[in-house]
């Protein structure tokens, strides 16, 4: 028949702050800020064979600074 998933969602994030002419900026982000286990990629092989899955990451996060001369 095929792979059936469960409807899930996922929270990503992106906040920055710089000067308006574009000099300088500091950002924070988060993807998968919920731990979500979702798949990336879902492959179904010929029934009843084998299939394959990738899970995305994990909660990841960071901060990001950026400066233009």
């Amino acid at each position: 028949n095929g792979s059936l998933l469960r409807a899930s969602s996922k929270l990503n994030a992106n906040l920055d702050f710089g000067r308006q002419d574009g000099r300088w900026s500091i950002g924070i982000w988060g993807r998968n800020i919920t731990n979500t286990q979702t798949f990336q990629t879902l492959n179904v092989g010929a029934l009843p064979g084998p299939g394959a899955g990738f899970v995305d990451p994990p909660r990841t996060y960071g901060i990001r600074l950026t400066a233009n001369f």
